[in-house]
């Protein structure tokens, strides 16, 4: 097998003797000849956003491997293109390997499928999903959600999550009722993926809110004689791992029913019953894992009449970091190498590891562990990509060093 430095070399030789013929025959200079990568090259693209509103930006990595595991040249030219909206700019030169432009996704809808040649060498479509087309779920609040006999005004809260459980801005959300009068039939959601209005109705309604291709749960509006509930989250900034506290109020109407059960629907699975609450409680749960969640507090009184009311309450998600070792990382060809990965917080939920061995070998694992003989010499550049269980995925790098 020819060493890398013998191979970067040979593609040196290449590249010179492609730009003297081109100086010779188109007679412009070699220093105009443009820097591909070598054949048999690799690209793998990354992005810092899986998803972005509308008229929204990502940076758009791509990271250019030799066949034999290093690192292409400084100055190496990428060229990008996309389906859905601008990179800026369409090439880029590459520093350490990798060449960084950036997606402006404009204010169409839909999937960026974005991808990156340099010379023979053309990487895997990278998909980003754009404004409506990155919409998950739709989680439509009122408040309050009962009216007196008379009728009245409600505000109307709908909010935009991807299914990451990232909250969505610049998505247009539509609110559809059965009765009244809505204040806005559409509204964009704002840089926090809200959306309000307001309902002014004297019968009950039904309402629903609608972005992208998703319909929110029906949220009723009752009139009259029904018990008021109302919940508060009480914890600023919470944090999964850490209790959360909600004040949760419900009376019932004057010369109305008695409570007979009130429920409480934290929204990640867990549902507690606080019996016949009269009055105000603070009630404290403990969130696993970070993203946004629906709470729902429901009161039912003697007569049989439900009254819901929910309030979202988001996690700030923990951040995760990888990194990877080698041991031995220097040593002798054939001989074995241990690659561990270490993930930060340990319980991150990982789905898988894929190790580049930087000598055109891969393997893809369900462990952080694996080990690797190199039948060649010279610095090998190792990385490994860790996917998670949110669909996020983390990449680490290391060097081993491979004598003869």
């Amino acid at each position: 097998m020819i060493p890398s430095d013998a191979r970067r070399s040979g593609s040196l030789l290449l590249l010179v003797l492609a730009c003297v013929t081109l100086a010779i025959v188109a007679g412009q200079g070699c220093d105009k000849a443009a820097l591909t990568a070598p054949t048999d090259s690799s690209i793998l693209l990354f992005a810092n956003a899986s998803s972005v509103p509308l008229n929204g930006t990502a940076e758009i990595t791509a990271q250019v491997i030799e066949s034999a595991g290093t690192q292409v040249q400084n100055g190496t030219l990428v060229t990008f293109t996309t389906t859905l909206g601008t990179i800026e700019p369409a090439e880029a030169r590459t520093r350490d390997g990798k060449a960084t432009v950036r997606l402006h996704a404009g204010s169409r809808s839909g999937t960026a499928s974005i991808t990156a040649f340099s010379g023979s060498a053309r990487a895997d479509a990278l998909d980003i999903l754009v404004g409506g087309a990155a919409v998950d779920r739709v989680i439509l609040s009122a408040s309050p959600s009962a009216l007196p006999s008379g009728g009245g005004t409600v505000q109307l809260l709908a909010v935009v999550i991807d299914e990451s459980g990232n909250r969505v801005g610049g998505v247009p959300v539509s609110f559809t009722t059965t009765a009244g009068a809505l204040g806005a039939s559409t509204v964009t959601s704002d840089g926090n993926g809200e959306a309000r209005t307001t309902l002014t109705t004297s019968r009950q309604a039904e309402v629903t809110a609608t972005a992208g291709a998703i319909d929110s749960t029906s949220v009723t509006v009752q009139i009259a004689a029904v018990p008021t509930v109302t919940i508060t989250t009480l914890t600023a900034s919470p944090t999964p791992g850490q209790p959360v506290s909600f004040q949760v109020s419900v009376n019932p109407p004057q010369n109305g029913a008695p409570i007979r059960d009130v429920t409480i629907d934290f929204g990640d699975g867990d549902r507690r019953s606080l019996g016949a609450l009269t009055g105000s409680q603070t009630i404290q749960h403990i969130y696993a894992a970070g993203g946004t969640y629906q709470v729902t507090v429901t009161a039912t009184d003697a007569d049989g009449q439900r009254v819901s009311v929910a309030t979202v309450v988001s996690l700030v998600r923990t951040a995760v970091s990888v990194t990877l070792t080698a041991s031995p990382n220097n040593t002798t060809v054939n001989q074995p190498v241990t690659f561990t990965t270490t993930v930060s917080p340990s319980t991150t939920a990982v789905t898988g590891y894929e190790f580049y061995f930087g000598d055109g070998d891969r393997r893809s694992t369900n462990s952080g562990t694996t080990t690797h003989a190199y039948a060649t010499t010279g610095t090998k550049v190792v990385r490994v990509i860790v996917y998670t269980v949110d669909g996020s995925s983390y990449v680490a790098e290391t060097e081993v060093v491979i004598r003869p």
